[in-house]
């Protein structure tokens, strides 16, 4: 059953980042071996991705405050 959804910009917008910074750092691999600090590099990007997530509508709230018209 297909039901209408709402497909929210920040939602993309995060997304896209994601798939582009994962695609620059895949790029390092050229040689086709990956080195320890490449996977520690890619695990502490993800984790600051989930920590990103976790606190996303504190973040969004403190960005709205910041630059909304007074």
């Amino acid at each position: 059953m297909l039901t209408n959804y709402i497909i929210k910009w920040r939602t993309i917008i995060i997304k896209v980042i994601k798939l582009i910074i994962s695609w620059h750092i895949l790029q390092c691999v050229y040689d086709g071996e990956v080195s320890t600090s490449e996977s520690a590099l890619m695990l502490a990007l993800y984790a600051v991705y989930i920590i990103i997530m976790q606190y996303n509508l504190q973040i969004r709230d403190i960005i709205v405050a910041k630059f909304s018209d007074p």
